[in-house]
């Protein structure tokens, strides 16, 4: 199935809609529902988590080719300019609690995207039951950290961890 969406996040850009939301129970269409209830105020608030990964990105990959591939960004929502959203999916996955069996699972709306830094993993944004981004990195298709993540941490680099981002509370 591949629908297509308006994301007000991304200044009403349209992305491919990879699940089958009729077929999944309601909490997957409310985390449907709830992300597209973002803008691109809220976009410009989860900036230091991607300028966090293209930075941890620039400075660890081949640095001329990156800046090959686009320009450094003069402030870091510039970071915008050079992210072109995909398709959307959204993922389930049991509660964590002591009553996981009779608990309801927990959606997550993951959002692909190409980006100018990071041409062949692109980009990957995650949304627990489609408000709270838990996730920037490259696309994996997985809509957490592993378990061995720190917690409440964003963007996990896999080379430093000075260039992780986590959750402000």
């Amino acid at each position: 199935m591949s629908d297509k969406i308006d994301l007000p996040l991304f200044d009403s850009a349209s992305v491919a809609l990879l699940s089958d939301v009729s077929a999944m129970p309601s909490a997957g269409g409310d985390a449907l529902h709830r992300l597209k209830q973002l803008t691109s105020a809220d976009r410009l608030s989860i900036t230091p988590h991607v300028y966090a990964y293209y930075v941890d990105m620039r400075t660890h990959a081949d640095t001329s080719w990156v800046d090959e591939a686009m320009p450094r960004p003069a402030q870091p929502h510039d970071i915008w300019q050079h992210v072109r959203p995909l398709s959307i999916s959204i993922k389930s996955r049991p509660a964590k609690s002591d009553a996981a069996a009779e608990a309801e699972p927990v959606f997550y709306v993951l959002l692909e995207a190409n980006c100018d830094w990071e041409d062949e993993h692109g980009l990957l944004l995650s949304w627990k039951n489609g408000r709270e981004l838990v996730k920037v990195g490259d696309y994996d298709d997985k809509p957490v950290h592993a378990d061995t993540a720190p917690s409440g941490v964003i963007y996990r680099s896999s080379y430093d961890d000075r260039f992780s981002t986590f959750r402000t509370l």
